[in-house]
């Protein structure tokens, strides 16, 4: 990209040389004519597109489904816990059983 920048600016040193050669007057408004400069928006166009973006958003989140709620988070009733670890205990038993010999 930026060999292609260079030969660009090459060709536009190129050109502003040949009109003034040419007598087209100073060479260099030529070039400062030809670059792009950024678009300059009014006060009030920009009041009325700061205005509309908040319809747009509102038109975008109305089109969107809404989201579901989180679902409750499961508990564990005192009881099965209590089974759980009964469970888990015994389990523990027969492995430091089978090790013991």
């Amino acid at each position: 990209m930026i060999g292609f920048e260079q030969m660009r600016r090459n060709g536009e040193e190129k050109i502003v040389d040949i009109r003034r050669q040419l007598g087209s007057g100073d060479g260099m408004q030529a070039a400062a004519l030809s670059q792009t400069g950024r678009h300059i928006v009014s006060p009030a166009v920009r009041k009325r597109m700061a205005a509309a973006q908040p319809e747009r958003w509102a038109a975008v989140k109305a089109k969107s489904k809404p989201s579901k709620p989180a679902s409750a988070k499961r508990t564990m009733s005192a009881a099965g816990r209590k089974r759980i670890a009964a469970a888990q205990r015994k389990r523990w038993a027969l492995v430091k059983a089978k090790k013991a010999g």
